[in-house]
């Protein structure tokens, strides 16, 4: 008896390998039957859809949503994120995304929630950033994201035509549904302008090289342009301005110098008869820009 024991004992033996890889098989089936029989997604939904509702001014929606297994995500689809959600005016269209994955990356202590990696294409490119969840607050953070801005322009519907790469960094801090901060770095250095009509003007090609934008915001509701520069020396326009964005009324008031180069006053002779009235230092034009968003004005300072 005590040989039959001995046998049936060494013939039902596992590996600690062998019960690692079983107990491995057991957890990833009781995933997948877990994802196929609880309704997960719809109470994903059910909950997202009610967390969106309570985001003022900003009516996002999304046509449905999924789920991923082996790694944990949200796939959300047919997304339209109005242009209100940016303070934006009318002159600019919704946002659409065809879809966006939200991936757990793990804990977040700051806030104190989860990190989620959110994936998507914009303008046909691919750009990701990455959200942090708390109970009443989220930061939205992404760094170095490069775009082409021609596609960029194309897609938001922008009367601009342009060429060249624009790197953004990018963080904004939301409290209780309220934005509280946004920093923003979007710099290039081959932008360019191809021949086109601007505002009833026929513009030569200008290889304006460099651009930069500095933003913050230093009080709720109110833009801080730290530095906006654009060009260099060899540029035919060359501008630098600083000032602020007022988002209720959606006005700015903006202080800077704008110079051109020789040769484009030649080709665009009209440039000297619009500032024939604005002072010049080192060859700049000293002037301010004030209004609404959606028809600026400028004016000798």
């Amino acid at each position: 008896m005590s040989g039959t024991e001995t046998s049936s004992e060494k013939e039902f033996h596992l590996s600690k390998k062998q019960v690692g890889t079983l107990a491995l098989c057991c957890s990833v089936l009781f995933l997948i039957a877990f994802f196929w029989n609880f309704p997960i997604a719809a109470n994903i939904d059910s909950l997202l859809r009610k967390q969106l509702k309570q985001i003022r001014g900003c009516n996002l929606d999304y046509n449905s949503v999924d789920t991923g297994i082996f790694f944990p995500k949200i796939i959300l689809k047919d997304i339209t994120l109005p242009s209100e959600c940016f303070g934006r005016t009318t002159l600019l269209p919704d946002l659409n995304i065809d879809q966006a994955n939200l991936t757990f990356m793990g804990p977040s202590f700051s806030p104190l929630g989860i990190t989620l990696l959110v994936s998507t294409k914009v303008a046909g490119q691919e750009f990701s950033f990455y959200l942090a969840q708390g109970l009443s607050s989220q930061v939205i953070k992404t760094s170095d994201e490069e775009l082409n801005l021609g596609k960029l322009l194309k897609d938001l519907k922008v009367p601009l035509k342009a060429k060249g790469n624009i790197r953004v960094n990018f963080r904004a801090e939301v409290e209780q549904n309220r934005l509280e901060s946004i920093t923003l770095l979007a710099e290039s250095s081959n932008l360019e302008l191809p021949a086109q009509n601007l505002a009833t003007l026929q513009t030569p090609e200008l290889n304006l090289k460099n651009f930069l934008i500095k933003i913050n915001t230093p009080q709720k509701n109110k833009l801080n342009i730290e530095e906006m520069i654009l060009g260099d020396q060899n540029s035919p326009v060359r501008a630098k301005f600083s000032g602020r964005v007022n988002l209720i009324s959606k006005s700015l008031d903006l202080t800077g110098e704008l110079a051109f180069s020789t040769k484009l006053k030649q080709q665009l002779p009209i440039v000297d008869l619009f500032f024939n009235n604005y002072s010049q230092k080192d060859g700049f034009y000293q002037l301010k820009i004030t209004g609404p968003l959606s028809s600026p004005k400028p004016m000798p300072r």
